[in-house]
Parts: structure tokens; C-alpha cells; sequence
């Protein structure tokens, strides 16, 4: 699926120079097929990095470059690296994924580079895919759907929900409400670095930042439905403290007011009002009256996703209280039978 997306616009940012505008990756002047380079980044996942390359050497088409960043790692990369053409470049001082993802972009000698985690892996035909979307160089990015392996065994198909871009295939919009992960995206090099990259001050919720940016420099894409990449969920994710995620993640959103086109101030509120209310829910209570805040200031929110109960009472006495007799009412009454009471059982 390819869809166009209505450019948007940065006003200058306010620390580290102007944002540049839309397409700017579109003046390459590629000859023949694109290249592409996978960059990998490993902080002391071991034997986990093994497993991460050998599914991408597995498949008939491999990329063009294999590089991977080593941030200052005390488990060394060479005992964990697969027979195969990987170029190792190593941080002597640790600075995290973004400042490593900004370096193999940079290092980087293709076309397009897509950025993976060490203890992820690659999906059968992931390569294959993406080199058939990437094939006439017109795209910025190119977006697969991932598939998520829990700490219990459970698997979830299509996380990032790209499904829904096919009814609103505004990018801006959708990566607002829809934090994409990292491993889904493949960008034209260029544009990525002149885009200013990842942003290097953030330990979490990087990948959030840096996919509002780029799609408000109005990036063009396509989309692979189907998953193509494994995300490992487990205790040593950086994400698994969620309160810190969701509550970096209110941040982020603060500091685009004004930066973006007025229309898209109504997403803003939406967002930071559905972090609140997942930072209600882990109990995370001062960071939620941030979220709710936040909300209010962008928006009014308008709760559209809410029963018509949540949204009467967040607009009569505030998202808090809606959230308190929420609370009240999931711990009176048995999930199964709030469910029977809302027609869904």
C-alpha cells in the first residue's frame, strides 16, 4: 500500500537550528536499485544479537550493509556475531540507542537504512518486502508491521495498528496517536540525517519524538501490512517501566505546542489525554494530572474513543474524576460482567 501524505510544516525549531522542509530526500539522484543498510544497535545483549542477525542473513535477499553500534558494551560483540559481511563500529563512552542510530546513519554508505534492536529479531521476507517498496526510490520511509512476543509466550500481530492508515493516511496525525516502533521503519538516509536524526537527550520514547518530526516535514511512505519484524517484550526492555515511558512521552508532546500546523492541536489533546489515562491506570498519579493538563491545554479534549459515561463526566468535572469512578466501577464489578452491562459479552 502507498499512500500520499499532505505536507506539514515545522516552524524553526528552538534549539539546534532550523527544521528543514518536506522531501528534501527526493533531490537523490539514485541509479538503479536503492540500497539499503541494516544498523543494529547492542548494549549487552549477548547471544541475543546472534539470533537477531542469523534471521536477517537466513532469507535469500540480505541488505546491502550489516553495521552494528556498540555502546560501550562490557559484554564484548565479537563472541556473539554470526559468519557474515557485519561491520562493527564501537563508543568507548555509553550514549544510548538515539546517539547510536545517529551514527550508523551516518556511517552508513546506502540509500536507506533501517534501525533494529539487538534482542529483536527479523520476520521470513522482511528484506524481500521492503526492497519491493523501496524499489523506484520515490518513498521517505517505509513502515512494516510488527509482531510482539510477550514475556508469557502470548503473541500480538500488527502493533503498531498501520491498518488504520488506510482510513486517515495522514502520517502526522497517525504518529501522534500511534507511537511507532522503532524496528517498523526503514527512511531514506538523507532526509533522516538532515532531520536532525533521533534525538539524542532522550533515554526513552526517542523513536516517538522522531516520528512526529518526520512526518511533519511531510515525508512520503508506503506501508507492508503484514509483520515483518519480532518484538521481544520482557523485563529489560528499556520500555518496561511504562510510567517513565508514558510520562517522557507527555514531554514530548509539550514540546511541540506551536511548532505544529493549528489543525493538529485537537491530536495533541487526544493524545495527551489517553496518556493520562494510562498513567491513571499504572497508579502513576501526579505524572496523569500532567497528562490531563496537558489535554486541557491543547485541546478540550473530546474523549472519542470513551463510553458516553467517561465523556459526559471528564467534560462535566474532569478527566480525574471520570478516571476515579472508572476506578471504582472496574473494582465493584467483574470484568466479565461489565462487559455483559456494555453489550460486549
Amino acid at each position: 500500500m502507498s499512500f500520499p501524505v499532505s505536507a506539514g510544516w515545522l516552524r524553526p525549531a528552538q534549539a539546534g537550528g532550523a527544521i528543514q522542509p518536506a522531501g528534501l530526500g527526493r533531490e537523490l539522484a539514485l541509479s538503479g536499485r536503492p540500497t539499503l543498510t541494516v544498523g543494529v544497535t547492542y548494549h549487552n545483549e549477548g547471544d541475543a544479537l546472534r539470533r537477531c542477525l542469523e534471521s536477517l542473513l537466513s532469507e535469500a535477499q540480505r541488505p546491502d550493509e550489516i553495521l552494528v553500534y556498540d555502546d560501550a558494551s562490557t559484554l564484548p560483540v565479537a563472541g556473539h556475531l554470526p559468519v557474515g559481511p557485519i561491520r562493527v563500529i564501537r563508543g568507548e563512552v555509553r550514549r544510548g540507542p538515539g546517539h547510536g542510530r545517529n551514527r550508523l546513519a551516518r556511517e552508513s554508505r546506502s540509500d536507506y537504512i533501517h534501525f533494529h534492536d539487538a534482542d529483536d529479531d527479523f520476520l521470513p521476507g522482511w528484506c524481500r518486502a521492503v526492497r519491493a517498496l523501496l524499489a523506484d526510490g520515490s518513498p521517505d520511509a517505509v513502515f512494516t508491521e510488527v509482531r510482539c512476543l510477550h514475556e508469557d509466550g502470548r503473541i500480538t500481530d500488527r502493533t503498531v495498528e498501520l491498518a488504520q492508515l488506510e482510513r486517515d493516511p495522514d502520517l502526522l496525525r497517525f504518529c501522534i496517536r500511534h507511537p511507532i516502533i522503532t524496528i517498523s521503519g526503514t527512511f531514506r538516509r538523507e532526509l533522516f540525517l538532515r532531520a536532525g536524526g533521533y534525538p539524542e537527550h532522550l533515554r526513552l520514547s526517542e523513536d516517538y519524538e522522531f516520528h512526529i518530526r518526520l512526518a511533519a516535514l511531510g515525508a512520503t511512505y508506503r506501508v507492508a501490512p503484514e509483520p515483518l519484524v519480532l518484538y521481544r517484550r520482557h523485563p529489560m526492555n528499556r520500555s518496561a517501566d511504562l510510567v517513565k515511558v508514558w510520562s517522557d512521552a507527555l514531554e514530548i508532546l509539550a514540546s511541540f505546542d506551536g511548532k505544529l500546523p493549528i489543525g493538529y492541536r485537537k491530536d495533541l489533546a487526544e493524545a495527551a489525554a489517553d496518556l493520562g489515562s494510562r498513567l491513571y491506570r499504572a497508579v502513576g498519579f501526579p505524572e496523569a494530572r500532567r497528562g490531563f493538563a496537558l489535554a486541557r491545554r491543547f485541546g478540550p479534549p473530546a474523549w472519542k474513543d470513551r463510553p458516553a459515561l467517561y465523556r459526559w463526566l471528564a467534560a462535566r468535572f474532569g478527566q480525574e474524576a471520570a478516571e476515579g469512578i472508572g476506578r471504582i466501577y472496574r473494582g465493584c464489578l467483574p470484568a466479565a460482567l461489565r462487559r455483559q452491562i456494555s453489550g460486549r459479552g
